[in-house]
């Protein structure tokens, strides 16, 4: 072997060069460029998983916020709905109460006219029966046997002890 200056040859310094960068470029093209785009789409694809995420959070988030509006809605017209309930009750009682008055008005007003009529037709009875007795006093007087006060006495106890002839 022969060689140039100082024993080297440049040729094999060449040969060796080209054949590091033969060996370079296929170590890049065999192997550096497809792992650094492998990872480059696997950065990519979890850079859109955690985007996804967030507006899965986001969304999540906004749910909540619209069923906490919808909740206290709902419970503030529970609460609406409660006090019409009673509002409405609390008018069904005022109406049966009063009702139950007029039903009462009426039930005494006829008891009142019961009574009343109950009370003319004793008085009627009564002044029959006094008409009755004064004339069986008047005819026992007009017999000649005793006064009309006795007579009248007397009928009106025989009428209480054995009943009416």
């Amino acid at each position: 072997m022969e060689g140039g200056i100082l024993g080297i040859n440049f040729l094999q310094i060449v040969l060796h060069l080209l054949n590091f960068f033969i060996l370079s470029l296929g170590l890049y093209v065999l192997i550096y460029k497809p792992v650094v785009d492998f990872m480059e789409k696997r950065r990519a694809h979890y850079e859109e998983l955690d985007q996804k995420a967030n507006s899965f959070l986001e969304e999540a988030d906004e749910k909540l916020k619209l069923n906490k509006e919808k909740l206290a809605n709902i419970d503030e017209e529970i609460q609406n709905i409660k006090k019409e309930a009673i509002k409405e009750a609390e008018i069904e009682a005022n109406n049966r109460i009063e009702a139950a008055k007029k039903e009462e008005a009426q039930i005494l007003q006829r008891a009142k006219q019961a009574a009343e009529f109950e009370k003319e037709k004793i008085f009627k009875d009564t002044r029959d029966e006094l008409k009755h007795l004064v004339m069986k006093a008047i005819d026992r007087s007009n017999q000649g046997e005793e006064d009309v006060f006795d007579a009248f006495v007397d009928a009106s106890e025989k009428e209480a002890t054995y009943g009416k002839n």
